[in-house]
């Protein structure tokens, strides 16, 4: 178990943990992501456990369904905890981005789990995690 500086969605039960330096836009993704369906995991922090070959997605206790809206406050919403990590969502300033990126992943404690780099505040961000997550269920094939 270790904690890490992120945020986490669930969206139909699949985990995705956007990662981003402070100001990147990963809570503001994350409320598009819980106004397109999603559930909050955890705001600024997660949790990530291991269970035999997958990582799970948990909030610290004193984050339990808070999420931090700029300009705003801190507001309570509902969440949901150990959900299995699917996505690994790397925030990336527009002009940094491949449109045809090859096998995006990320190892986290020694598993491969698949990324896709996004620029947080377009409007298309929160289509592309689905579209991705989609991709992955072989819902929607990919051409090469």
């Amino acid at each position: 178990m270790f904690l890490i500086h992120s945020t986490a969605i669930s969206l139909n039960g699949d985990g995705i943990l956007i990662k981003g330096p402070s100001g990147s836009g990963k809570t503001d993704l994350a409320l598009r992501l819980i106004e397109s369906g999603g559930k909050l995991i955890s705001d600024d922090q997660v949790i990530i456990k291991r269970k035999a070959k997958k990582l799970f997605l948990s909030s610290p206790k004193e984050l339990n369904g808070l999420i931090q809206l700029s300009g705003i406050g801190i507001v309570k919403a509902d969440y949901v905890q150990n959900i299995p990590l699917e996505l690994v969502v790397k925030l990336q300033p527009y002009k940094n981005l491949d449109p045809f990126p090859i096998n995006k992943e990320e190892i986290i404690k020694d598993l491969s789990i698949p990324a896709l780099n996004l620029y947080s505040f377009a409007v298309s961000a929160t289509a592309k995690i689905k579209v991705a997550l989609d991709v992955q269920k072989n819902k929607v094939k990919l051409i090469e």
